[in-house]
């Protein structure tokens, strides 16, 4: 129900009015001390350093200072997510050595596809070479030469880590691991050490279990292993759902089983590959990120300019139950 604009204002002034002569003010009330608070609100924000800023002495710092850091992270920028007040806000801003103190708030981005890549260059050496007999009488002199040439490629590649999308459920993720930290030993502050260190930190955990995620290379891992505050490193491996959903909605009863008769569950266990779908609709907006670029155009009797593009939405959501990621 739609409450018109000045009602809750109304309303509130209302309330007001009626709790007054029922509360009176401390002030009002003999012998009653008002002591205010100095207290300030916090909240998660997220600092990012600069690169050549120290992410362990950022977080030892915010940490003696009674601030909670609850995440590290070094895979694209660096820095941490700390509860911080206004002042610490303040504070931080004023610092050289970081470029940004943002409220922590949930967003999406766009999905970057990420694939190998090869690199070939060729050279080309011309040397010549002459060869050929040489013959001469009194009269007249001949010679005859011939010319050849010799060819050199050399070939570099340069090979990217594959994006998680072209993984299957269980795969691991190549270089990426979880290190699960002993009992006492502070996540924020080991993974901030090692983010120092050169370590690409993915993130911190101390909820289910105490540690972070890290992109490592043989030796990195090898040197995490031998450590004393390390308690045990394992593979970070694709996670996906496969299960029933049980009094799913009509769509997605239908989609999971050829026969029209719905049997009231959602199987999780299939991925379409090798599945065509054709949507007979107002169009499908191809380059919605849902289908990852998987549209192909169809066909349309609509001369409207926009192809089999949408041009109402609800095509788009039909192909969204039917195959979106």
């Amino acid at each position: 129900m739609r409450i018109p604009g000045r009602l809750p204002l109304i309303v509130a002034l209302g309330l007001v009015g009626a709790v007054l002569p029922v509360a009176p003010t401390a002030a009002a009330m003999p012998g009653a001390v008002v002591v205010p608070s100095n207290t300030s609100p916090t909240k998660d924000y997220v600092v990012i350093l600069t690169e050549n800023a120290s992410v362990a002495s950022k977080v030892n710092k915010e940490e003696s200072l009674g601030n909670d850091v609850n995440d590290v992270f070094s895979s694209k920028v660096k820095g941490f997510v700390a509860e911080l007040d206004a002042s610490d806000v303040r504070r931080l801003k004023k610092d050289p050595q970081v470029l940004v103190v943002e409220p922590d708030a949930t967003f999406s981005v766009g999905v970057t596809d990420e694939s190998t890549t090869s690199t070939t260059t060729s050279t080309t050496a011309a040397p010549s070479t002459t060869a050929g007999p040489t013959t001469s009488t009194s009269s007249t002199t001949s010679s005859t030469s011939t010319s050849t040439s010799t060819s050199t490629s050399s070939t570099t590649s340069t090979t990217v880590v594959p994006s998680v999308d072209d993984l299957n459920i269980g795969d691991h993720i190549p270089f990426e691991y979880i290190v699960t930290l002993r009992s006492g030993v502070g996540a924020a502050a080991f993974a901030s050490a090692q983010a120092d260190n050169g370590i690409t930190i993915l993130g911190t955990f101390t909820e289910v279990l105490n540690g972070f995620g890290a992109r490592l290379s043989k030796s990195e891992l090898s040197l995490l292993a031998t450590d004393s505050n390390v308690l045990a490193i394992e593979e970070n491996r694709v996670v996906g759902l496969e299960a029933d959903q049980a009094s799913p909605p009509w769509g997605l009863d239908r989609i999971d089983q050829r026969s029209r008769t719905l049997d009231s569950n959602y199987s999780y266990n299939f991925t379409g590959s090798g599945v065509r779908a054709y949507v007979i609709d107002t169009g499908v907006r191809s380059d919605h990120r849902e289908f990852g670029g998987r549209v192909v155009a169809g066909h349309t009797r609509i001369n409207d300019g926009r192809g089999s593009e949408d041009c109402n939405g609800h095509g788009t959501h039909v192909a969204g139950t039917i195959g979106g990621q």
